[in-house]
């Protein structure tokens, strides 16, 4: 299962891949509020808050 996010945050694009079968996780332009915003959503979407 592959999750894929591309979001804005303050002005920054943010590209994200996770990849859930080799619990690989990669990110592009690693800003952190961008970081931070990604694995809140993440973390929501499978349900772990």
């Amino acid at each position: 299962m592959i999750f894929k996010l591309e979001q804005q945050v303050e002005g920054d694009n943010a590209r994200f891949t996770i990849d859930m079968t080799g619990y690989e996780l990669h990110i592009i332009k690693q800003s952190k509020e961008a970081r931070n915003h990604f694995f809140e959503n993440i973390a929501q979407e499978l349900k772990l808050t």
